[in-house]
């Protein structure tokens, strides 16, 4: 089966649960584990303990990702799993950056913590997609038992090894992105007394201290725009390659067929060409009126084109109830004098992680 004609087979398959119709099916994921870190931050605060925002977001984000993938949290028994993934994003994003492509096949102490990274995670889908069909009656709240159910349009399901292979790429990439872009949001709103303020009085007007719902989530749009300038600083892929399928010219520089092509969104982002000061943090650069003319791809933190993640609903979704959940009820202090360095690894994140403290509200 060519290329084209196998991504969108999968696709097809893979599209439902991340459709605009499809994301409040899992709207349990999201609340579930924004409850359970929210239980465990007003431990923290009573004990008057300090956090790492990424540590807490990364457990948060795993902690939804897991539901949504395997209908149950996973962060006690994968709890070393984790440790894999981060390697696992790191590793696809230098293979682009790479001066020297090594082929996987090459058995360098790199390549070969890759194999074992993939091989611990792939045996950890695996077990779990084995035990789902054999009990194919179970409630179907999960993408898994999507998976193993539905059928594209020519009525051809998905393999074991096909399910693994995108459960896995789902794992990964999810349980990562949304962590950092929650941690960096609550970074730029420690440093933004007014932008802090602000937000909370959206969700005081919409909420009244209750816990949002899905009606809730349209009517949230500072909200909304603080996430997305968070994205705008700090996309949640830094950088993104393409094949050329064809010899092509990009501003009069040759293209030729095979080359890779890379799209770096942390540059496009922050080019004074499109944006007034692009590196402070203004929420309202966002409102319509200001994006006019902004050209379509000066802002694509999940890419675009018919190969646009398909998981940017659920992650905007998640973001939005994660925020207006937490910050409800506490205001995270990020330690003044800490040194906030961003790299890029697997994503934007802090070279020396965002210590921080819980301050009730």
């Amino acid at each position: 089966m060519a290329s084209w004609e196998n991504w969108h087979h999968l696709r097809q398959i893979m599209d439902p649960p991340f459709s605009k119709e499809g994301v409040p099916n899992f709207f349990w994921t999201v609340t579930e584990a924004t409850e359970m870190l929210l239980k465990r931050w007003h431990e923290i605060a009573e004990r008057g303990e300090p956090i790492d925002v990424v540590d807490e977001m990364k457990l948060l984000s795993f902690s939804m990702i897991s539901r949504f993938i395997f209908g149950e949290d996973l962060t006690q028994e994968t709890s070393e799993g984790r440790g894999a993934i981060s390697f696992l994003m790191s590793y696809v994003q230098n293979s682009i950056l790479a001066v020297i492509d090594i082929p996987p096949s090459i058995p360098t102490p790199r390549n070969r913590r890759f194999h074992a990274a993939t091989r611990e995670l792939g045996a950890f889908v695996a077990r779990h997609v084995e035990a789902r069909r054999r009990n194919p009656d179970a409630e179907l709240r999960d993408l898994i038992g999507h998976l193993l159910q539905v059928q594209d349009q020519n009525g051809r399901g998905m393999t074991d090894a096909e399910i693994r292979d995108n459960v896995l790429a789902t794992f990964v990439a999810g349980q990562q992105m949304t962590g950092l872009i929650l941690a960096w949001c609550w970074y730029r709103l420690s440093q933004r007394p007014e932008a802090e303020e602000r937000l909370h009085s959206e969700l005081k007007e919409v909420l009244g201290g209750r816990t949002p719902s899905l009606e809730d989530v349209p009517r949230f749009n500072y909200t909304r725009r603080v996430i997305e300038e968070t994205m705008r600083l700090y996309p949640t892929v830094w950088i993104q390659a393409r094949i050329a399928s064809r010899d092509d010219e990009i501003g009069g520089i040759h293209v030729p067929k095979g080359a890779t092509v890379a799209l770096i969104q942390y540059l496009t982002h922050r080019h004074p060409e499109f944006w007034e000061n692009p590196e402070s943090f203004d929420p309202d650069r966002l409102l319509p009126d200001r994006v006019e003319g902004i050209p379509r791809y000066a802002y694509f933190p999940f890419g675009g084109g018919k190969r646009k993640c398909i998981g940017n609903k659920y992650t905007l979704f998640a973001l939005l109830v994660a925020i207006g959940t937490l910050a409800q009820h506490f205001r995270v202090r990020v330690k003044p004098d800490h040194p906030v360095q961003p790299i890029a690894v697997a994503a934007i994140q802090p070279r020396y992680g965002l210590p921080a403290t819980l301050e009730r509200r």
